[in-house]
C-alpha cells in the first residue's frame, strides 16, 4: 500500500517537489493511502493523520506560493479533507461529520478542549477552501462561538468566510467580537481594515462617477463662452 509521503529536508526544492509528486498522484491513491493510514486505522488514527496533513498542506503553509503551485496545494488540502470526511462516516456512519468529535463544551477546560477547538478550526477552514462544503464550515466554527462567545479564532473565521463572500456586514461584526475577546490578534485587525475600506467604497462610486459629469458641463460652458 503507499503511504503518504513525509519529507523531512524543508528547502524550497525538496518542498516543491513534494507537492508535485503528492499533486500528481491524488486521482490513483485510496482515502487510506491518501491518509497513509492503514485498513481498519481507529478514529484516533484518522484524525491525527489528517490533522498532520491538513497543516502540511494548507494552502498558506507554503508563504510564496502562488499561481498554479496554491491551486495544487488547494487541490491537496480537498482530497486530504475528503479522505477524512470519507473514513470519518465510515467510523461514524450514525453522526454527522459537523460533530466529528465530543462538543468541547462537554470537555473540561484543558488541553483536551484546546485540541477539540483546534481540530474544528482547522477543519472548518479545510471546507471553507471547497465551496461545497462551506456550509460545514460555518455550523462547525458557529458551534464553537455558542459554546465559547469569545472564542476570538472562531469568531475571526467566521468572518472571514462572511468577508469572502462578500457579506461585509456580518463579516465586520464578527471581526469586531474576535478583537474584543483578544484586541491584540492580527487576523481580525487585517480583516476589519479590509471590511471597512470596501465598505466606504461601496457608498462612493457615486461621487465618482459624478466627476466627469461635471467636467463635462465644465467643458460645454467653456465652448460656449
Amino acid at each position: 500500500m503507499a503511504t503518504a509521503m513525509h519529507v523531512t529536508d524543508a528547502s524550497p526544492t525538496r518542498r516543491r517537489q513534494e507537492i508535485e509528486e503528492w499533486h500528481s498522484s491524488l486521482a490513483t491513491r485510496t482515502d487510506t493511502e491518501i491518509l497513509g493510514v492503514p485498513t481498519g486505522a481507529t478514529r484516533a488514527q484518522v484524525k491525527a493523520a489528517f490533522v498532520s496533513l491538513a497543516r502540511r498542506f494548507h494552502p498558506n503553509s507554503v508563504a510564496a506560493a502562488e499561481g498554479e503551485m496554491r491551486h495544487r496545494l488547494q487541490a491537496i488540502f480537498v482530497r486530504v479533507t475528503e479522505a477524512y470526511r470519507n473514513l470519518s462516516r465510515e467510523k461514524s456512519p450514525d453522526r454527522t461529520l459537523a460533530s466529528p468529535a465530543p462538543a468541547a463544551s462537554a470537555l473540561p477546560d484543558t488541553a483536551a478542549r484546546r485540541e477539540r477547538v483546534e481540530e474544528a478550526l482547522l477543519l472548518a477552514r479545510a471546507y471553507a477552501i471547497d465551496a461545497r462544503w462551506k456550509r460545514n464550515a460555518v455550523a462547525l466554527l458557529s458551534e464553537l462561538v455558542e459554546q465559547n462567545p469569545n472564542d476570538a479564532e472562531a469568531l475571526a473565521a467566521i468572518g472571514d468566510l462572511y468577508r469572502r463572500e462578500g457579506l461585509l456586514s456580518q463579516a465586520e461584526s464578527m471581526f469586531v467580537r474576535a478583537l474584543a475577546a483578544d484586541p491584540g490578534m492580527g487576523a481580525p485587525q487585517e480583516g476589519l481594515r479590509s471590511v471597512r475600506a470596501r465598505l466606504v467604497s461601496r457608498q462612493t462610486p457615486s461621487r465618482t462617477k459624478a466627476a466627469p459629469r461635471r467636467g463635462l458641463i465644465s467643458r460645454l460652458f467653456s465652448v460656449a463662452r
